[in-house]
């Protein structure tokens, strides 16, 4: 940065910064943890919310470690954007802004500009698609399943006649042949695609034997057992 974008502080001024920096550390981490905290819960509860949308469900399948990537990056790019605001909201706003530029001359470099700059490439992009992706879920009704899809408003229902197979997998080939496992129940449908129980989740320990005995009883297929799809199978 330009040497004219910092200031020159008296000798009390830089230490009272000096000690006040400690405090300010503390509060980013307060407010980092925060507002971390709050769209986690925000994003999850709007993703099950969504869910709720549904027939009455049987079953409930929903995203999980998902919710945390824009909470954590978001925390980092914009703790120190929020808690400046909140200094000057409450406190002194002449105080934070020359604590600010203080903090600017200190480490050589404008924080607050490199922090928007971080928050518009990394925290806005990672959000953007966290929003796209609060549709996801599939719940299992009385009447059939309903799939919500990425970026997708509406979700896709299928009656339980459209099920055309049932299979069970205990995982999948990897590109060099190997096994990986990762038990799985899938569904193939009516329209060609699949529905697969460790698609957008954690995957499971092991098969859900209740969900598979409400398909059975649902669609009257009986199971087929394999021990893994191909690589490369959708």
């Amino acid at each position: 940065m330009p040497a004219n974008d910092f200031q020159e502080f008296s000798r009390e001024d830089s230490d009272r910064f000096a000690k006040l920096q400690w405090w300010v550390g503390a509060a980013l981490l307060l407010v980092g943890t925060c507002f971390g905290f709050a769209s986690y819960w925000l994003l999850l509860w709007s993703n099950r919310w969504l869910a709720s949308l549904d027939a009455k469900a049987q079953f409930l399948f929903l995203p999980e470690t998902w919710w945390f990537f824009f909470p954590f990056f978001g925390g980092l790019c914009l703790a120190w954007e929020l808690t400046i605001r909140l200094w000057i909201l409450f406190g002194n706003p002449t105080q934070a802004q020359k604590y600010v530029a203080w903090s600017n001359g200190k480490t050589g470099f404008n924080a607050t500009r490199v922090l928007r700059l971080m928050s518009i490439g990394i925290a806005l992009p990672i959000g953007l698609a966290t929003i796209m992706a609060l549709p996801i879920h599939t719940s299992f009704g009385d009447a059939g399943l309903t799939v919500g899809h990425f970026a997708t408003p509406l979700p896709q229902h299928y009656s339980y006649s459209e099920i055309r197979t049932i299979t069970v997998a205990e995982g999948f080939r990897t590109r060099d042949g190997g096994f990986q496992r990762r038990p799985e129940i899938v569904l193939g449908l009516s329209d060609g695609r699949r529905w697969s129980s460790a698609d957008n989740r954690d995957p499971d320990k092991s098969i859900n034997e209740s969900l598979l005995k409400f398909l059975r009883q649902k669609t009257g297929l009986e199971n087929k057992y394999i021990d893994a799809f191909p690589f490369g199978t959708d």
